[in-house]
C-alpha cells in the first residue's frame, strides 16, 4: 500500500468504523440474556462442533496430498478464542444476572465504573505507554501476567456483559441524535489515534485493542442507536443465521478476491470491491450454512437430548 495515500486513510477509517463488531455482539447478547435465565448447553456444543467441522474440512481441502494424522487430530479441536470465551459467558450469564440483580442501581453503577477503570481505562493506558516507549509493562496489568492481550480475554467479555445488563435495566434508549453523535465522536477518536500511532511508527496500533474504552463506547452508542427502532424482517432474520458461519470461514476465502490488487488502485473501485466482497462472502456463507444445517440437524439429535438433561441440572 502506498504510504500516506487516500486509500490508506480510507482503510484506517474502515477499521475504526468496524472494529467494534465483536464487542457489540457480546453487548447485544448481554442486553437480551440479562432478562432470561434459561440456557442451552446444546447451543454451545453446536458452536464447538461447527468450528471443528469447518476447521477439518478446510484443512483437508487445503492440504490434499499432504494430509497427516497429526493434522487431522489438531484441526478437529475447536480452536477459536471467541467461541470459547463467548460460550463461557453464555453459560455463566444466569448466575451473573443473579449477582447483578442483588445489587441496587447505585451499587451496579459503582461496579460498572470500577470495572471500566480497572479493566479498560487502566489497561489501555498501559498498552499505550508500552507501545510509545517500547517497553514491557504487562506486569502492571489488572488482567493477567501477559497484559490486556488486546482485549481478547474473558475479563473484557465480562465487563461488556455487565454494561449490557446495565443498559437493559437502567438506561433503555437515548435519542438517535445523541447516539449518532456518540458514534461519530468515537469513530473520529479511533481514526485520529490510529493514524497518529501509524505516523509515529509504533510497533502496533493499540487504539484498535478491544479493551479500549473508546471501542467499548462505540459499541454502546451503536446499541443505543438501533434500540430506537422496532422492526422485523423475515429476510434479515433468515440471513442472520449465517453470521457465525461467515465469521468462521471468511478468512479461508479472502485470498481468492485479490485484495492486494485493489488497495493501491482507484478509491471508488476499492470501495466497490470492499462492498462486493462483503456481499459475496456473506451469501456464500449463507449457502454453506444451509448445507451444514441440513446435514447436521439429524446427526445431533442424540447430543441434544443429553444436553437437555444437563440443562435441568445446571439451570
Amino acid at each position: 500500500m502506498v504510504e500516506g495515500s487516500v486509500n490508506q486513510y480510507y482503510l484506517f477509517l474502515s477499521e475504526s468504523i468496524s472494529i467494534h463488531a465483536v464487542n457489540t455482539f457480546v453487548l447485544i447478547s448481554a442486553y437480551f440474556l440479562s432478562v432470561v435465565d434459561k440456557r442451552s448447553v446444546f447451543k454451545v456444543i453446536e458452536l464447538l462442533i461447527q468450528v471443528s467441522v469447518f476447521r477439518e474440512i478446510f484443512y483437508i481441502v487445503e492440504n490434499i496430498g499432504h494430509i497427516s494424522i497429526g493434522g487431522i487430530i489438531y484441526n478437529i479441536i475447536p480452536l477459536n478464542y471467541f467461541v470459547i470465551l463467548y460460550s463461557v459467558i453464555y453459560l455463566l450469564s444466569p448466575y451473573i444476572n443473579k449477582l447483578c440483580n442483588s445489587l441496587s442501581k447505585k451499587q451496579m453503577k459503582k461496579l460498572l465504573i470500577m470495572s471500566l477503570c480497572f479493566f479498560s481505562v487502566w489497561t489501555i493506558l498501559i498498552d499505550y505507554i508500552g507501545d510509545l516507549i517500547e517497553n514491557d509493562f504487562t506486569q502492571l496489568s489488572t488482567i493477567g501476567a501477559f497484559g490486556s492481550q488486546a482485549g481478547y480475554t474473558i475479563v473484557n467479555f465480562f465487563v461488556i456483559y455487565i454494561i449490557g445488563y446495565y443498559i437493559r435495566h437502567y438506561i433503555g434508549v437515548i435519542s438517535p441524535g445523541k447516539s449518532l453523535t456518540g458514534i461519530a465522536v468515537c469513530v473520529s477518536l479511533l481514526f485520529v489515534l490510529s493514524i497518529a500511532e501509524h505516523i509515529l511508527l509504533l510497533p502496533s496500533i493499540v487504539t484498535w485493542n478491544y479493551n479500549n474504552p473508546i471501542i467499548i463506547g462505540l459499541s454502546i452508542f451503536c446499541l443505543l442507536f438501533f434500540g430506537n427502532f422496532s422492526w422485523s424482517s423475515c429476510a434479515v432474520n433468515e440471513l442472520a443465521q449465517a453470521a457465525f458461519t461467515c465469521f468462521l470461514i471468511h478468512t479461508y476465502f479472502l485470498k481468492f478476491f485479490e485484495i492486494n490488487n485493489f488497495v493501491n488502485g482507484n478509491l471508488g473501485v476499492l470501495i466497490l470491491h470492499q462492498i462486493g466482497v462483503a456481499i459475496v462472502l456473506y451469501l456464500l456463507s449463507y449457502a454453506i450454512y444451509k448445507v451444514y444445517s441440513l446435514l447436521s440437524r439429524m446427526t445431533l439429535i442424540p447430543i441434544k437430548r443429553l444436553c437437555e438433561k444437563l440443562d435441568e441440572r445446571l439451570y
